[in-house]
């Protein structure tokens, strides 16, 4: 963002009916810019994204993505030109990152990603929506995962 042109950035932040989906792995945006960010939009419009693949929760090694070699080290992943490959993130980590209001955070990582494809019956609990549900402890570590109702996912 320059300061004469400010370009594509400001223009959303200042576009009410833009959402913004920012990958909260602390990788591929800086904690700064997450801040500067957050201050003038706030939870309504930014969709927390984590851009993950095949690799997260895995170790660190070498991995293949739609045909490309990826190398994940200390958790962030790599093609051999150096450029991210997505992320490792796992969305509760995600949430985790942000340093929000838990509440906040939430409702960033589903309720604001439907509303913004206008999916209004997903992404929260309401009589006679889609009961699709991931559940998470006081820390925020997985626990299960409903969907229909139905458990379709425990963690050990």
């Amino acid at each position: 963002m320059h300061h004469r042109t400010p370009g594509a950035t400001l223009a959303c932040l200042e576009a009410h009916n833009v959402y913004l989906g920012l990958i909260f792995d602390l990788v591929h945006v800086a904690v700064p810019m997450l801040r500067l960010v957050w201050r003038p939009v706030g939870p309504r419009r930014i969709v927390a994204i984590t851009d993950v693949i095949a690799a997260a929760g895995l170790p660190d090694g070498t991995y293949a993505l739609v045909g490309l070699s990826v190398k994940v080290s200390s958790g962030v992943d790599h093609l051999e030109n150096r450029a991210l490959a997505g992320s490792t993130l796992l969305l509760e980590q995600g949430v985790r990152n942000l340093g929000i209001p838990l509440k906040e955070a939430l409702a960033m990582a589903s309720h604001v990603p439907a509303q913004s494809l206008g999916e209004t019956s997903l992404g929260r609990l309401v009589l006679r929506a889609p009961a699709d549900l991931v559940v998470l402890d006081h820390q925020l570590n997985f626990k299960r995962t409903y969907i229909a109702v139905e458990l379709c996912f425990m963690a050990d």
